[in-house]
């Protein structure tokens, strides 16, 4: 992994309490993207030698690859539709991700050696956000319930070909991510009433939901050992802070005290690194932070 997140980044404006108290200059620090528009959701490979992000520098949204060791970006998709929340499948060599391309948000398979493009599953569901269980068997997905009119979380399980539902809550649910483990699910519910967006974890097969309702939370993210979430809330700071809790809601901390606005913290997959984006003139940036001080 290159030496430029082996160190201490220097960012003023973001202080990262757990490492070592010190202020973090961005203007000093290695930013990944550097192109204008918004970088957003990044996600690292099972080796953690990559960042899967989405990226809105050419009008609309496209996929785009940042290659650690190399220092550069892979563009992924170049087309006129949006291709959006990219998530790698386990074996590092594929990626899925949904798109609009036929009119209706579907979830896509696209194979990164021969670029061949295909449905994750054939149903006629309208589907966004992937997440893969670490076996492969269960993607977790947001779906849209057209008898309730509202975004639930679902799973499809490839063996059978089982589609199964697994909300059934007031307003919209969405981007639901499965833990390292496959034991729970954490997804975001839209309330309509304060707090606006709740995390919600869940087990793998919908049941025994644990809700956590005394603020706003969402961009949640797995730690390596699926005992801990981070995740983005604005209940000491308007514009967001990364915090991090056990799945019981237990340990709560709150690891930034920031003027920036903070988005989509993702943990890599050793536990040592954390992907964030910050809210910079231009649009969203995505900057790597170590956690091994934390």
């Amino acid at each position: 992994m290159k030496s430029f997140i082996c160190f201490c980044l220097l960012i003023p404006s973001l202080l990262l309490n757990n490492i070592f108290g010190q202020f973090i200059d961005i203007d000093s620090s290695y930013n990944i993207t550097k192109f204008q528009g918004s970088n957003i959701s990044p996600e690292w490979s099972p080796d953690a030698q990559k960042l899967l992000f989405q990226s809105n520098r050419n009008g609309n949204w496209d996929i785009y690859i940042y290659h650690i060791m190399l220092d550069s970006l892979e563009r992924i998709t170049n087309t006129d539709e949006n291709e959006q929340s990219p998530v790698w499948i386990i074996d590092g060599q594929s990626i899925s991700y949904d798109s609009d391309k036929d009119g209706s948000q579907k979830l896509y398979k696209r194979d990164l050696v021969s670029r061949k493009v295909e449905l994750l599953f054939d149903r006629q569901i309208k589907s966004k956000e992937p997440s893969f269980s670490s076996s492969e068997k269960l993607v977790y997905f947001s779906g849209f319930d057209p008898l309730k009119k509202r975004w639930e979380i679902y799973s499809f399980e490839f063996n059978y070909q089982n589609l199964n539902k697994l909300t059934d809550i007031t307003k919209n649910n969405h981007n639901p991510v499965v833990s390292p483990d496959e034991d729970h699910v954490v997804f975001t519910n839209s309330s309509g009433n304060f707090p606006f967006q709740q995390l919600q974890i869940m087990n793998w097969y919908g049941n025994d939901k644990t809700k956590f309702t005394e603020y706003n939370a969402y961009n949640a993210s797995w730690d390596n050992s699926g005992l801990k979430i981070y995740f983005i809330s604005n209940k000491d700071n308007r514009t967001g802070d990364i915090y991090s809790m056990w799945i019981n809601g237990s340990h709560l901390e709150r690891l930034t005290n920031s003027e920036l606005k903070l988005r989509y913290p993702a943990v890599s997959p050793d536990g040592k690194y954390l992907a964030i984006c910050v809210k910079l003139k231009a649009g969203f940036d995505i900057f790597i932070l170590p956690l091994e001080d934390y």
